[in-house]
């Protein structure tokens, strides 16, 4: 029995402590009108699609999307962000990285990457296609997402 009150103000304690230190989630934007007032990295999947975040000067912001490239699919950027708000530093068509898959499994997906750097106040934003770059047809998916740097 005291074991167990003992695992449990241990755990309390830890959890009190991540509470606290208020660093997002992986892949949870900040909504609009709240800061991202942590030290760090601002992580951005799918689930940021849509949203308006809000971060300071100087904040790195990472964009991770699902890709899967030998079905030919790929993210393209559309849209370019305001460098003087948001700089685009990674290459922009990004950075692939294939999910590590058993031996001899062919055409897994992987995560297509771009690292942004928040670089001045206002807002600005940032827009994506997934799609086939020669077929004439419109995206099967598209991302967007507004950055607001205060």
């Amino acid at each position: 029995m005291i074991r167990h009150a003992a695992l449990l103000s241990i755990l309390a304690v830890a959890l009190a402590g991540c509470a606290s230190a208020g660093s997002p989630l992986p892949g949870l934007a900040t909504p609009s009108g709240a800061s991202s007032s942590t030290p760090g990295t601002l992580r951005l999947d799918a689930s940021a699609n849509g949203t308006t975040v809000t971060v300071a000067p100087g904040t790195p912001i990472a964009l991770d999307l699902a890709s899967n490239p030998t079905t030919g699919y790929s993210w393209t950027v559309t849209t370019t962000p305001d460098r003087t708000r948001v700089s685009l530093a990674s290459p922009v068509e990004g950075t692939y990285a294939a999910t590590p898959v058993a031996s001899g499994v062919v055409g897994s997906g992987g995560t297509q990457s771009w690292s942004l750097h928040a670089t001045g106040a206002g807002t600005t934003s940032i827009a994506l296609a997934y799609a086939r770059p020669w077929e004439s047809t419109p995206p099967v998916e598209t991302f967007s997402v507004t950055f607001v740097v205060q």
